[in-house]
C-alpha cells in the first residue's frame, strides 16, 4: 500500500515533534541489566527517519509548474527556470 502525501506529512510532523521533545528534555544514557537506552542512537534514528520521509515527499510528482523566468533565445535554446528545479 502506497502512502499518500498526507500520510507522509503526518508521519513527518510526528517525527519532528519527537525530535523537538528529545532535544528539549535530554536524557542521560542508561542501562539496567540487558535494558539500555542510548539518547544519541535514538536521535540518530529519528533524524534518519525524517530524512527518509523528506526524500519520499520530494519524489512525489507535482502537477503545478511555477516559473521564475521564461526565456527562449532566437536560436531556440530554452533557458526557462522552474521553481524547485535542481540547479
Amino acid at each position: 500500500m502506497a502512502l499518500t502525501e498526507t500520510d507522509l506529512n503526518t508521519q513527518l510532523t510526528a517525527i519532528q515533534a519527537a525530535i523537538n521533545t528529545a532535544l528539549a528534555s535530554p536524557t542521560a544514557n542508561w542501562s539496567v541489566g540487558q535494558v539500555r537506552f542510548d539518547q544519541q542512537g535514538y536521535l540518530k534514528y529519528l533524524t534518519e527517519m525524517q530524512d527518509a520521509l523528506i526524500k519520499q515527499l520530494r519524489s512525489i510528482p507535482c502537477e503545478a509548474i511555477d516559473t521564475v523566468q521564461n526565456y527562449v533565445d532566437p536560436m531556440g535554446h530554452d533557458a526557462t527556470e522552474y521553481l524547485g528545479e535542481p540547479v
